[in-house]
């Protein structure tokens, strides 16, 4: 049996993008509840950008970034 290791197995591993949704869908909600916090925005947009880069895309143009 495999021993299960916290650096390995959560931190050094590759994001999903089903983790990556899951994670927007949190924070989707907690911008409900906190609309102009930044921080949150950001987040998300942080990892939409993220999904777009595994696909060989980005959510910017040159001009935005």
């Amino acid at each position: 049996m495999r021993k299960w290791n916290l650096k390995k197995d959560v931190y050094d591993a590759d994001l999903t993008v089903e983790e990556m949704v899951n994670a927007i869908y949190v924070f989707d909600r907690l911008h409900y509840k906190y609309p102009e916090d930044d921080t949150i925005t950001t987040a998300i947009e942080i990892l939409r950008d993220e999904i777009c880069q595994m696909f060989g895309g980005s959510i910017y143009n040159d001009e935005n970034r």
